[in-house]
C-alpha cells in the first residue's frame, strides 16, 4: 500500500479530461522516467507515483503545463517540477484530503480546492491571502489514459 494511498485514489477519479469555461485541463500519470528530475530537484528518496496536469485556455492562445510527485518520506505534501510563481524555485505543497472527495493543497498564501461533486463534475477554486481568485466548474469529457494506468486504479 501507498503512503499517499488516499490522495492516490483520489487522482484515479480524476484521470481524464476535464472543461470549463475558461480551460480545457488534461491529468495523466507521470511514467518512471518523468518522476526523476522532480525528485532529483527536491533530493527525494521514496517517489510513489506523479500527475502531469497540461492546460489550454478556450479564449486565449496560452497554455501551461505542471507535474509533481508524492513522495513516501513525506506525508501530507507533494513536490512540483516548477513554481506556481514565475522565477521561483519548485513548490512544495501541504495537503489535505476530506471524505476523500476533497482536497485542499496550499503553499504559502496559495490555496487551491477540488471537489469532486462526481468522477465527471468537479469543482476547482483558488485563492490567495484567503481571497478567492478563481472558481470553474469542470466537466469531465474523456478518459483519455492507456488502460494500463486505467488498471492501476481498479
Amino acid at each position: 500500500m501507498l503512503n499517499h494511498q488516499e490522495l492516490y485514489e483520489f487522482w484515479c477519479r480524476s484521470m481524464g479530461t476535464w472543461t470549463s469555461p475558461l480551460l480545457t485541463l488534461q491529468l495523466r500519470w507521470l511514467d518512471n522516467p518523468e518522476l526523476l528530475p522532480i525528485s532529483e530537484a527536491h533530493h527525494l528518496s521514496e517517489p510513489e507515483f506523479g500527475i502531469s496536469m497540461s492546460w489550454t485556455y478556450n479564449k486565449k492562445a496560452e497554455a501551461g503545463h505542471m507535474a509533481w510527485i508524492a513522495d513516501a518520506s513525506h506525508p501530507n505534501a507533494v513536490f512540483t517540477d516548477k513554481s506556481i510563481w514565475e522565477d521561483t524555485p519548485p513548490s512544495v505543497f501541504n495537503y489535505q484530503l476530506f471524505a476523500a472527495k476533497r482536497l485542499v493543497m496550499t503553499t504559502g498564501e496559495y490555496e487551491e480546492t477540488v471537489f469532486l461533486q462526481s468522477d465527471s463534475r468537479r469543482l476547482r477554486e483558488q485563492r490567495y491571502g484567503g481571497k478567492l481568485m478563481r472558481r470553474l466548474w469542470e466537466d469531465k469529457v474523456a478518459v483519455d489514459i492507456p488502460q494500463w494506468q486505467l488498471r492501476a486504479c481498479a
